[in-house]
C-alpha cells in the first residue's frame, strides 16, 4: 500500500516510511523484553543471508544487485536468546524485535521443516516481522523474509520499487530458489510444506504468489480521480509529490515491467497464505481471485484509515470461498508493526501510537496465534504431500515450473 509521510524531522524521514523497519545490519542485543507467540520445543536462531538470483532481474533502481534476507529457524533450547532491537543508523533504537540467538547453529535434531516466506510492506524490510519470526522458528519453522529492492530501508527507495509489484512477487520466488541452494538450510526445506505472510503492500504480494491477479490501471485510475485518499498517498520517492508523477516516472524508466502487473505471479510452492491489513482494493475484483486454490486468512484493524477492511480485506473476503478473516477492534495500520521503544514513540509517533484501549503486544500475541494455528493447520501435513488445496482447479497455463527462469518465461 502507498502511505503517506507527515511531518517528521529531517533526518527520519530518509529512513523511515509507511511500513517501518530497519535493516538487518542494525540489530542488536538490548534489555530483556516480553516475547510474542507461543514457545516451541526450540529457540529462535536468526542471521542474515544475502541471495544471488540467476538470470536477468529489474532491480528497481536499487543498485547491490542481490536480495538481502533475513532468516529465522529452529535453534537447540542451548542457544542464547536476546531481546532485539531496531536503530536506524545516526538513531537510538526505536523498535523492539523480539528475541532471538544470533548467528547460532541450526537445531541438530530438525530434517525437514516447513518454510513461512515474508513479505513487508512499503519502505518497511523484513525485520519489521521480529513480533512473529521467532514465534514461527521456536514452533519449528524455518522463516525467510525478503528485503524487495528499491523498496527497503536498506537502500533509496525508488518510484520503481514502489510500483512494480509483480517484481515483489519474483523477489520471494528468487529467494525461495536461493534458500533451497543454501548449504546450511537448503536441505531443511520441505518444499510441500510452504506458506507466505504478508503485511499491508506485503500483502498484495503473497496474494499474487497464491494465484490473485491486480488491474492495476484501475488502482492507478482511481487514484488520479482520488488523489486526497489515505491509499493513494505517496512517500517521498524519486521526487515524486503526486501519483500521476509516480505513475510517469515508471512508465518512462520501466514500461515493459510495468505493462506485465496485471499477469499472472503465482507460484505453485505457496500452499497458504496469510495476510495482514492488505490494501489496494481498487485494484482487485471477484475474478481477481479466480486461481487461488490455497488455504487463505486476512486479518485487519478495525480503526485501519489506511487500508479500511470494507474496502480491502473483508471485500476480499467475500471474493475468496473459505477464506477467513478476522478483523481486531481498535487497531490500525501500524499496529502490525513491531512495538516501540520510548525514543521510537518520541521520534515516530505516527508509527508507534494506538488507540488507548490497544495494547500492541497483546495484538501480537493474539495474530501470532492465529498465524501458528493457520500453518499447523495447512502445513504440517507429511512430508512429500500437499496442503488441503481450495476447490478451483488451476488451469495448467497458471502452473508455473519449479524455477524461477521458467516462471519469468511466463510473464
Amino acid at each position: 500500500m502507498i502511505g503517506r509521510l507527515h511531518g517528521w524531522k529531517h533526518v527520519v524521514r530518509g529512513c523511515l516510511a509507511m511500513c517501518l523497519a530497519v535493516s538487518a545490519s542494525t540489530l542488536r542485543a538490548a534489555a530483556p523484553s516480553s516475547e510474542q507467540g507461543r514457545p516451541g520445543s526450540f529457540h529462535a536462531g536468526v542471521q542474515a543471508l544475502d541471495i544471488h538470483p540467476g538470470g536477468a532481474r529489474n532491480w528497481r533502481g536499487a543498485t547491490a544487485g542481490v536480495l538481502h534476507c533475513m532468516v529465522w529457524y529452529p535453534a537447540d533450547a542451548t542457544a542464547t536468546e536476546n531481546p532485539q532491537e531496531f536503530a536506524p543508523a545516526g538513531l537510538p533504537p526505536l523498535f523492539h524485535a523480539g528475541i532471538a540467538a544470533q548467528n547460532a547453529s541450526v537445531a541438530r535434531s530438525v530434517e525437514k521443516l516447513p518454510l513461512v516466506v515474508l513479505s513487508h510492506g512499503l519502505g518497511g524490510s523484513a525485520d519489521q516481522f521480529g513480533w512473529l519470526a521467532p514465534a514461527l522458528a521456536r514452533r519449528g519453522y524455518l522463516v525467510l523474509g525478503v528485503n524487495h529492492p528499491g523498496n527497503n530501508t536498506l537502500e533509496p527507495y525508488t518510484a520503481e520499487g514502489a510500483l512494480l509489484w509483480g517484481e515483489r512477487a519474483q523477489d520471494v520466488s528468487d529467494a525461495i530458489d536461493g534458500l533451497l541452494a543454501n548449504a546450511t538450510f537448503g536441505a531443511h526445506v520441505d518444499t510441500a510444506r510452504i506458506g507466505a505472510v504478508g503485511y499491508s503492500l506485503g500483502s498484495e504480494t503473497v496474494l499474487a504468489l497464491a494465484g490473485a491477479r491486480v488491474n492495476q490501471q484501475r488502482f492507478f485510475d482511481y487514484c488520479l480521480q482520488h488523489r486526497e485518499a489515505a491509499t493513494c498517498g505517496i512517500p517521498s520517492v524519486s521526487n515524486a509529490t503526486s501519483p500521476a508523477e509516480l505513475l510517469a516516472a515508471v512508465r518512462a524508466s520501466s514500461a515493459e515491467a510495468l505493462a506485465h502487473e496485471s499477469d499472472s505471479h503465482r507460484d505453485a510452492r505457496i500452499r497458504a497464505v496469510f495476510a495482514m491489513a492488505p490494501p489496494l482494493g481498487e485494484a482487485f475484483s471477484a475474478d481477481s481471485f479466480d486461481y487461488v486454490n490455497v488455504p487463505v486468512t486476512l486479518v485487519a484493524g478495525a480503526a485501519d484509515t489506511l487500508a479500511p477492511p470494507a474496502s480491502n480485506a473483508e471485500r476480499f473476503a467475500n471474493w475468496l470461498p473459505g477464506a477467513k478473516i478476522a478483523v481486531l477492534q481498535g487497531a490500525g495500520h501500524y499496529t502490525f508493526l513491531d512495538t516501540c521503544t520510548p525514543e521510537g514513540v518520541s521520534v515516530a509517533p505516527q508509527f508507534c501510537q494506538d488507540p488507548p484501549s490497544v495494547n500492541r503486544d497483546a495484538v501480537h500475541t493474539k495474530t501470532a496465534g492465529m498465524v501458528l494455528a493457520f500453518f499447523d493447520r495447512t502445513l504440517q501435513s507429511p512430508a512429500g504431500s500437499p496442503a488441503s488445496p481450495g476447490s478451483k482447479p488451476v488451469p495448467s497455463a497458471m502452473l508455473p515450473m519449479s524455477e524461477s527462469a521458467a516462471r519469468k518465461s511466463l510473464r
